[in-house]
């Protein structure tokens, strides 16, 4: 505003100095002392014209005009190409540029059509419809309130349409024919172009005299087919002629299908195909044990059978590998290595006296023979207690034997009697003696028999009363400063297994606590006292407001005075104790006082992390989140359990796992109620 006035203020001093102009003095520099405005403000000048004093004083500057370095070029395209006009502009004075495009019929950058939303120094124009159109931008310079405009120069873009391949002409169709089995038949084509493209071609074979919705025929790409004859019958083929050139600026390719011509095979006497009868069985077998795989087949036209079998790693009947020295109808596959291994066998007639093929071969089915042996160990072992029941989880075993996993057994007392389950990998042990070690074991079970066992050894404990309530002897407290005052946590039940708490204030300028409930008053000031319980982290509160002592100083003196008379007039010590201020630790911390002696980490104890984490424990104690504590013996996870990937949290485990279907020891038969090995099931 102060720059709009300068310049009003210039502007009236210049009209004075024009009506002036007549006078007889010197004349007055307009140029130098009034259009550039000096002055940084209005002032009278110090030389007057004809009495009046001359007004000078600041303007506001003009916005400098842009100066186009890059002006818009056009360009030829063909509809849906894309082309992008770039401009670039520049000015000195510090202003800001904005663009505007605009379209126009003619050749011409004034009277266009604005173009809504082009605003950048780039305009991509649209190329859907053929034609010329023309486009320029306004640039326009933002300075100081100030705008300078500058037109750029049309730039041209011409949108042509694109041109096709041409579709290929043909001149000679071909022809139908008759043949005898395996005799020669050619069939050709003739087309051409006059667009300089190529001509390629592909086959087709139909079964009805139709030149479309044939299979096509890999490998018949040329001008000319020669059909297989081999087969007695009649069968119909054309061919699609596709022109390609790639100078088109449409469609590069362009396609003409010729008439469909039939060829008609007459038969020959073949050899005959042989006839499986019976197709080879496969089978399960122990490693080390034989199979023998056989196959039957028969023939009329008093040709001569062959055989030879083949191996191949997935059930397929082509593609295998040739078994040396295996050409009878019979055959024994090895058994030494376990897995799984398919075979099937070829049989060829061999009839010399047939007028057209001189050999016919089948291929049998491919069958599976899987040698196995017992599976290895279960993984990732876990046991988990409560009350006198113990949940046992595992992992199948990585290696199952070759042969798939049938069921489990299970065993609470080092495998001297087992229990056969299905291939559920949980089992609830019941009915456990509250103290007493027991080492689990779990072994899988296939066709081949039992495994190797996983086991885990832990000791049964006592189940722990859980804390479900904690409140303080008082619910709000008045101190003197200086003052202490103990509180009392009351933890319900009387025989909760963990009762051991924190103690934390509010504000601890105001009032501090120790772990034992001890009250501290510091200064003036109010401070809430909250005691935690370490089992379910329940929670109670005191209020504590505490006040500056009235009349202290008096009571001090008296104090020093009769100090000092009760010594005989010798100067008495006068001492000032000051309470160390304790650090409070964490109390869950194992060591700590109120704890239950060295119990490993009782913070993180109850909670669902580190279940498995022995801390210092003296006698391996953890309590679960199930308020059950046990032992870990020497064999408890076989690792870390916590180290166990992607398993579940165990205290998840009990939440989550279906009591009603878990086997447990009522539900299922002992080993001398189960099947043995004689009886085709598991040991």
């Amino acid at each position: 505003m102060k720059k709009h006035a300068d310049f009003v203020a210039g502007c009236i001093a210049m009209i004075l100095l024009l009506c002036l102009s007549g006078c007889s003095q010197a004349p007055y520099d307009f140029l130098s002392d009034v259009l550039p405005f000096r002055s940084p403000a209005l002032s009278l000048a110090g030389n007057s014209v004809s009495g009046i004093a001359v007004l000078t004083g600041s303007t506001m500057a003009s916005a400098q005009t842009p100066t186009i370095i890059t002006q818009p070029t056009g360009g030829t395209v063909f509809v849906d190409d894309v082309i992008t006009l770039v401009t670039t502009a520049e000015v000195t004075d510090g202003g800001t540029l904005s663009y505007q495009w605009y379209s126009n019929a003619t050749d011409s950058n004034t009277t266009g059509t604005l173009i809504n939303g082009a605003t950048r120094n780039t305009y991509t124009p649209p190329t859907k419809t053929t034609g010329t159109i023309f486009y320029y931008v306004t640039i326009t310079n933002n300075y100081d309130g100030q705008t300078a405009v500058v037109d750029s120069a049309t730039a041209r873009v011409t949108v042509n349409a694109r041109v096709n391949a041409q579709v290929p002409n043909i001149t000679a169709q071909p022809g139908s024919g008759a043949v005898s089995v395996n005799g020669s038949v050619t069939l050709s084509v003739t087309a051409a172009v006059s667009d300089g493209g190529t001509l390629s071609y592909q086959w087709f074979r139909n079964t009805s005299n139709s030149n479309s919705g044939g299979a096509q025929i890999s490998g018949a790409t040329g001008a000319s087919y020669a059909p297989p004859t081999d087969t007695v019958g009649e069968l119909f083929y054309y061919v699609t002629v596709t022109n390609t050139n790639v100078n088109a600026s449409g469609s590069i390719t362009a396609a003409v299908t010729s008439s469909a011509a039939k060829v008609t095979v007459n038969a020959l006497i073949n050899t005959q195909m042989p006839e499986i009868i019976t197709q080879p069985v496969g089978g399960e077998v122990l490693v080390g044990d034989s199979i023998t795989l056989s196959i039957s087949a028969e023939i009329t036209d008093g040709g001569v059978l062959s055989f030879r079998w083949f191996k191949v790693d997935v059930k397929n009947n082509t593609g295998g590998t040739l078994i040396e020295g295996a050409i009878g109808i019979s055959f024994a596959p090895p058994t030494h290595d376990t897995g799984e291994t398919f075979y099937y066998v070829e049989i060829t007639n061999t009839n010399n006296n047939a007028t057209g093929e001189k050999t016919a071969l089948v291929i049998s089915e491919a069958v599976s023979v899987v040698v196995y042996t017992t599976p290895g160990a279960p993984t990732d072992l876990i046991a988990l207690p409560s009350k006198n029941e113990v949940l046992i989880s595992w992992r199948p075993p990585e290696d199952d034997g070759g042969s798939e996993i049938t069921g489990y057994e299970v065993s609470d007392d080092y495998g001297r009697s087992w229990l056969g389950i299905a291939r559920e990998t949980r089992y609830l042990f019941t009915d456990l003696v509250e103290g007493d070690s027991y080492t689990f074991m779990v072994r899988a079970v296939n066709a081949a028999g039992y495994g190797d066992e996983a086991a885990i050894t832990l000791v049964v404990i006592p189940e722990t009363v859980r804390v479900t309530r904690v409140r303080l002897d008082r619910d709000s407290l008045e101190m003197l400063v200086r003052e202490r005052v103990t509180l009392t946590a009351l933890v319900s039940p009387e025989d909760a297994g963990d009762k051991t708490v924190t103690w934390e204030s509010s504000d601890e300028t105001v009032a501090t606590v120790s772990n034992r409930g001890d009250v501290f008053a510091q200064s003036a000031g109010f401070a809430i006292i909250t005691v935690t319980t370490n089992d379910g982290r329940f929670k109670a509160s005191c209020n504590v407001t505490v006040r500056d002592k009235s009349g202290s100083g008096g009571l001090v003196l008296l104090w020093i005075i009769l100090g000092t008379l009760a010594v005989g007039g010798a100067a008495a010590g006068v001492y000032l104790w000051q309470r160390k201020k304790k650090k409070r630790g964490k109390t869950g911390k194992s060591g700590n006082a109120g704890n239950r002696g060295n119990a490993g980490n009782r913070g993180n104890m109850n909670g669902r992390g580190n279940i498995g984490e022995r801390g210092n424990a003296g006698n391996d104690e953890i309590t679960s989140d199930l308020g059950d504590t046990y032992n870990i013996g020497d064999a408890y996870n076989r690792g870390n359990l916590n180290d166990r990937e992607d398993t579940e949290d165990l205290h998840d485990l009990w939440e989550t796992f279906d009591r009603e279907n878990t086997p447990r020891r009522n539900d299922t038969p002992r080993r001398d109620d189960t099947h043995r090995r004689d009886d085709t099931y598991w040991r």
